[in-house]
């Protein structure tokens, strides 16, 4: 698995991705799209030869899923997902089945936020499958809540057939609740 720290740097993979603006927070860490930001979400292997190996690339579905969540776009996010699929939001709860269900769970999701942003911290690759450690930051009327979580992603032709969230929902949910001033 890719992940940071002292190994050097490599081109972050998605710092192409666009992320909605939001607010400063005190745990946000460096801004998106700075040299520190850059530095944060890259890591270099070593080849056999000595030289600088970037690694695997994340796949395309996955940053334009993070893509869609910074744009609070529920329509893209959905596009993501094949038509038959599970998206396990937290366990031990059944996955939200189906395109059409996961993209209804997002816009009723997204229509509470004011601006969102998902930061990689790492992601690893084995086959199709795609595991990414990540914080996911949203904002309520300027508020941030944010949620540490691992994602287990699973591809089938180029799109999304299963995520599992690992994540504590309990703290999200009372991060949330005191964003929202409840």
């Amino acid at each position: 698995m890719q992940s940071g720290g002292s190994l050097g740097c490599r081109p972050c993979p998605l710092k192409d991705v666009k992320h909605a603006p939001g607010p400063p927070s005190p745990l946000a860490g460096p801004k998106p799209g700075t040299r520190d930001d850059d530095e944060r979400h890259n890591v270099t292997t070593t080849s056999t030869s000595g030289q600088p190996d970037p690694g695997p690339a994340i796949p395309d579905v996955i940053t334009r899923f993070l893509d869609a969540v910074a744009a609070l776009d529920a329509d893209e996010l959905a596009d993501c997902f094949n038509e038959v699929c599970e998206y396990f939001v937290k366990f031990p709860d059944p996955a939200i089945v189906g395109r059409k269900n996961i993209r209804a769970l997002f816009a009723d999701f997204f229509s509470k936020c004011s601006a969102a942003r998902c930061d990689l911290s790492s992601f690893g690759l084995n086959g199709s499958t795609v595991y990414t450690e990540r914080v996911d930051r949203f904002w309520f009327s300027g508020q941030e809540a944010f949620i540490e979580c691992v994602g287990v992603f699973e591809i089938e032709a180029g799109r999304i057939s299963v995520v599992r969230d690992y994540s504590d929902a309990e703290t999200f949910t009372r991060r949330m609740d005191e964003a929202l001033g409840r």
